[in-house]
């Protein structure tokens, strides 16, 4: 399990399908210590313009509230590698629309607002896009009023997975 031992020296895997994933929302330190940041439990974790929330949260006690735009700078990414950024995100305060972008690829839009009934008003979005060398930048971005971001993930590929494996090894 991660969790019980960060440091294995074996993959870790599901099933048969191994995994690369870059967890915005857990990440474990040069030090060895597990550091959240896109839960938003701990305060904003590097995102600038990210309100931390507890009005309305897909997972923990907290999320991002967000008017305008909320990025991040990451570093360490494969240059020329495919990546894909995903977030839970809840638009029923929200009026205008919400795009998520790695680099300057946009990914899903949402002009809707999303409803409680369904999910608990969350619902996923992703943007694909290939790792440039140097510092990367992920964003949220509402057009108007304020959408609710949690639960982000960063991770090799061009596909969304549902593992976290450093929450659930």
């Amino acid at each position: 399990d991660a969790w019980e031992n960060p440091y294995k020296d074996d993959g870790i895997a599901i099933g048969s399908y191994f995994l690369d994933c870059h967890l915005v929302s857990s990440i474990l330190t040069s030090e060895g210590k597990i550091e959240e940041e896109g839960g938003f439990e701990n305060g904003s974790g590097g995102w600038t313009n990210a309100a931390v929330s507890s009005t309305k949260k897909h997972t923990g006690n907290s999320s991002a509230a967000v008017s305008g735009t909320m990025s991040r700078s990451v570093t360490g990414l494969t240059a020329g590698k495919t990546y894909t950024f995903s977030a839970y995100v809840n638009t029923e305060n929200c009026s205008g629309t919400v795009t998520i972008c790695g680099n300057s690829s946009a990914g899903d839009v949402i002009s809707f607002r999303t409803d409680p009934a369904s999910d608990g008003g969350w619902t996923r979005m992703s943007a694909v896009f290939t790792a440039e060398a140097g510092t990367n930048t992920l964003t949220a971005a509402v057009s108007e009023g304020t959408a609710y971001v949690d639960d982000v993930m960063l991770e090799e590929g061009d596909t969304c997975s549902s593992a976290d494996l450093l929450r659930h090894g």
